[in-house]
């Protein structure tokens, strides 16, 4: 059984590297960020409360917007 996850996008307002490699660690955000430094990512519901203190201490900023579906272009 899959544990449920929320779809979230994390935006990085720390720039320390070995700060972001801990909390990817931790919640299994995957590596990547966007030029606008942000990451989507499927946040476990039981790890909730943890990244919400994570947001509170001002490290990351924790987006609830609807993802974005891409669909390839034809011609």
């Amino acid at each position: 059984m899959h544990p449920e996850t929320r779809k979230v996008t994390i935006y990085w307002r720390t720039t320390n590297r070995s700060i972001i490699k801990k909390i990817r660690d931790k919640f299994g955000i995957p590596n990547g960020m966007t030029v606008c430094g942000e990451t989507d990512a499927d946040i476990n519901v039981a790890d909730f409360p943890l990244l919400e203190l994570t947001a509170e201490k001002g490290y990351i900023d924790i987006r609830y917007n609807q993802r974005k579906e891409y669909y390839p272009i034809f011609y």
